[in-house]
């Protein structure tokens, strides 16, 4: 189960949806990363609520994020 988790995020987080998945799955992770993510991270990925910021959760929207942070370090925090 973690390991689903742990993918599911990165493919949400990378924004590797592609045009081509369909409808139902970009419907499908957005459902997740509400269910799963936006408490720490908020609804648009920023974290800029109280809870993000006492949980010190990262801000998606941030510029270069994803180039600074890999795969491994990701799977760490989450599990």
């Amino acid at each position: 189960m973690r390991g689903v988790v742990s993918i599911c995020l990165v493919v949400l987080v990378a924004g590797v949806v592609r045009a081509g998945a369909g409808e139902a799955a970009a419907k499908d992770l957005r459902q997740f990363y509400q269910m799963n993510c936006a408490g720490c991270h908020g609804p648009d990925g920023a974290a800029k609520d109280a809870q993000g910021k006492s949980l010190k959760g990262a801000d998606f929207t941030e510029p270069g994020w994803g180039q600074r942070t890999d795969d491994a370090a990701m799977a760490k925090t989450i599990l």
